[in-house]
C-alpha cells in the first residue's frame, strides 16, 4: 500500500521540495508515509480494501500498528532526506542521551500540499486521519460493522477504532496493567 500511494503521489511531503516524498524507515524497508489529510486518499484507500476482498481478504477487522509518525525515525530521518527543520522543539529533553528532536519527523513536513498542514500543526492526528479514512472505506466498500484497532488515537478517534494497548505480557501482573492502562487512557481522552 505504501509502495502503491509513493507512485500516487499521496505521501506527506519534503518542505523544501513539496514534489519529492519524505522517506522513513519501516520493518519491511524504506517507504513514504501516507497522507492521510490528502483529499484523494479515502478513495485510494477503499480500491486497495475493494482489491483486497477480491484477493480472497474478507475479513471485517484491520489492525494500524504503524500509525504513530514519530516512532520510525531513529534520528536518521533528517540525514536521509536532508531535511533543513527550521522549525524546532521549544525544549529538548534528554532521553537517555538521546534527543527528541532527532527521533520525530521534522515538524515543517506538510500534508495535502498545503503548507497550514504542516506535522507541527496535525502531528497528532495522523492516527485519526489514518482511523478514519480506514473505517470509511472498509464501511463504504460493504464491510457492515468494520472493526479497526489502532496503537495510536487522538480524542474522537473512538467513533472509528478501538486503542490496542501494546505487546502486554500473558500474566496477572499483564491483566492488571491492561485494566489500568484502559481506564487510564479513557480518563485521558475526554479531557
Amino acid at each position: 500500500m505504501f509502495n502503491l500511494a509513493n507512485e500516487k503521489s499521496l505521501c506527506i511531503k519534503q518542505v523544501q521540495d513539496p514534489s519529492k516524498n519524505f522517506i522513513v524507515k519501516a520493518p519491511y524497508g524504506e517507504c513514504c508515509l501516507i497522507d492521510y489529510m490528502n483529499l484523494d486518499i479515502l478513495e485510494f484507500v477503499k480500491k486497495e480494501i475493494i482489491h483486497s476482498k477480491k484477493k480472497g481478504f474478507k475479513k471485517n477487522a484491520i489492525n494500524l500498528l504503524m500509525n504513530e509518525p514519530s516512532h520510525l525515525c531513529n534520528g536518521d530521518c533528517y540525514y536521509k532526506n536532508i531535511s533543513d527543520n527550521k522549525i524546532q522543539l521549544p525544549f529538548t529533553p534528554g532521553v537517555k542521551g538521546n534527543r527528541l528532536d532527532l527521533n520525530t519527523l521534522p515538524l515543517d513536513l506538510i500534508q495535502n500540499k498545503d503548507e497550514n498542514l504542516s506535522l507541527l500543526n496535525t502531528h497528532n492526528l495522523y492516527s485519526l486521519q489514518e482511523s478514519k479514512n480506514h473505517f470509511t472505506a472498509m464501511y463504504d466498500s460493504g464491510v457492515k460493522r468494520p472493526m479497526v484497532f489502532s496503537r495510536s488515537i487522538f480524542p474522537g478517534s473512538q467513533q472509528y477504532t478501538g486503542k490496542w494497548l501494546g505487546y502486554i505480557e500473558a500474566s496477572w501482573l499483564g491483566l492488571k496493567m491492561s485494566l489500568v492502562q484502559t481506564i487510564l487512557n479513557n480518563v485521558n481522552i475526554i479531557n
